[in-house]
């Protein structure tokens, strides 16, 4: 109990709010010195502690509230009142708060004094509780004093299609003639949204939480009232420079005209997406890894050039001038990664960027098509398979040698009833994505190959594109219903607008 009077001696009740009750600018090293060994002592006490408030080990009895509650005059020396586990957690993570707030206060003063003896140290030991402190806050209360940064997802989309002709009825096979690929990149941009939810008795979304009746209303109102103003004063601590670069990136991205929506806790903006960049290879045997390498590499340029647009977008907010070659060499490392990580610098402050660099390759009737793959019955074994379609359900792939995580998509999957073909996909959208018309050369396409190779490749490439125009057109439309990405089925978008109305 003894460490907990720590807490007490820190606290202080006005009336109105729980707050801080020391102006630690003024104090000096062995002060805070000593400050720190208590605090380290006292968090392993608070580790005893769930995040409920309530006592781990049902061998210890520690009724911290009540005792606390008395300390700072809430309540009469003489009550025995039993509190609700909702009203332990609002406490809980009050106290806290209020421990992280009073370390970043400290941290700061450090700040000014690191070229002195002993303070390097002890801002060491700070940063470490700080962390501990920030584990041990309910993930709801987290997310209000967090630092977040930006997100980035390199978006590459690729359709892709082979030509073949039958080699074998008997034994159902085929002899591959060429290989197609069709793609273009997007970039989206997910801007963190400042969460201004007012703190009341049902914050945490916990059945533990709901409103406070009797005795308790008038205490948890006052624990609400105070977790919303140390919450502030950590935030003008410790994202005071963040917060404001935000709202500047916010105006100058809405000037820019960008389509945008908000996702969960985030701003969403979309880059266009770039020229469709077609590829063709005539070859008789075609692997997975090859399919996967030529679908990433097709768009290495624009996936750079996107990344390069976005930072100096942040540099023009920032007033930065010049682009660093610190600077591009960090873009140019990380738009050729699966995830990376950027720490981008201004002033003294520094925002995070995280880029997920992501691969859709879309076929239409995809048994079809991954079959023609030398490997295929080995590699399908990596695939899901959905109303006989190979896809990737949840989680992409992630391969050795592959820039990018990887998801496959049947676009038969995402075709309206009646026009399941390829060719019916194609008529949804006009004279430019119709097929070509090769005539008597139907199944004769080694044929077409030998005596019309222009006629072959218009042909061979147009299924490409339509491919990757019905997967482009469903990434966009699933978008409006909150989700990212190219949907698996049309039904899982309707189960989308569903929960979104």
């Amino acid at each position: 109990m003894n460490t907990f009077k720590l807490i007490k001696n820190l606290l202080k009740y006005d009336g109105e709010t729980i707050s801080l009750s020391n102006d630690f600018v003024t104090k000096d090293l062995a002060y805070f010195e000593n400050f720190v060994k208590n605090l380290t002592i006292l968090l392993i006490d608070l580790s005893k502690l769930s995040d409920k408030g309530y006592v781990n080990k049902p061998n210890v009895d520690l009724p911290i509230l009540l005792w606390f509650l008395k300390e700072l005059k809430l309540i009469k020396s003489n009550s025995v009142t039993n509190f609700s586990i909702g009203i332990n957690t609002f406490f809980f993570n009050l106290v806290l708060l209020l421990l992280l707030n009073t370390v970043l206060n400290i941290e700061k003063h450090c700040l000014l004094k690191t070229s002195e003896e002993g303070y390097l140290d002890l801002k060491t030991d700070l940063s470490t509780i700080r962390k501990n402190l920030l584990r041990m806050i309910h993930p709801n209360f987290r997310d209000k004093v967090s630092n977040r940064g930006l997100s980035i997802i390199l978006n590459s989309l690729v359709g892709y299609d082979s030509e073949y002709e039958l080699n074998s009825s008997l034994r159902k096979t085929n002899d591959l003639l060429s290989i197609q690929l069709a793609g273009s990149t997007g970039l989206v941009l997910k801007v963190p949204l400042m969460d201004e939810r007012p703190v009341t008795s049902n914050y945490l979304n916990s059945n533990l939480t709901d409103n406070f009746k009797g005795d308790e209303k008038k205490i948890g109102g006052i624990f609400c009232t105070s977790i919303e103003k140390v919450i502030s004063d950590i935030r003008s601590v410790s994202c005071g420079d963040n917060d404001n670069f935000i709202k500047r990136l916010n105006l100058k991205l809405e000037t820019l005209g960008l389509k945008s929506f908000v996702i969960d806790s985030y701003k969403v903006y979309l880059l266009p997406k770039s020229e469709v960049k077609s590829f063709i290879k005539y070859t008789n045997e075609y692997t997975s890894k090859d399919l996967i390498t030529d679908s990433d590499s097709l768009n290495n340029v624009n996936n750079e050039n996107s990344l390069l647009k976005i930072i100096c977008i942040l540099n023009e907010v920032c007033g930065i001038k010049e682009l660093s070659s610190r600077m591009r060499n960090s873009i140019k490392n990380s738009s050729n990664k699966s995830l990376s990580r950027i720490t981008y610098k201004y002033g003294v402050s520094r925002l995070s960027i995280t880029i997920n660099r992501i691969l859709t390759i879309c076929m239409h009737e995809s048994a079809a098509d991954l079959s023609m793959l030398k490997d295929f019955e080995t590699f399908k074994e990596n695939l899901d398979i959905v109303h006989r379609s190979f896809v990737t359900l949840g989680k992409p792939l992630i391969l050795d040698g592959c820039k990018s995580k990887v998801h496959f998509r049947d676009t038969v999957l995402l075709a309206p009833a009646g026009v399941k073909s390829l060719a019916g996909v194609g008529s949804i959208y006009g004279d430019e994505f119709k097929k070509i018309d090769i005539g008597h050369y139907r199944g004769k396409m080694r044929e077409l190959l030998e005596y019309n190779k222009d006629l072959f490749e218009k042909y061979a490439i147009q299924d490409s594109i339509i491919t990757l125009k019905h997967a482009s057109s469903m990434e966009d439309f699933y978008l409006s219903v909150n989700k990212i990405g190219v949907p698996l089925t049309l039904s899982s978008i309707g189960k989308s607008y569903v929960v979104k109305e």
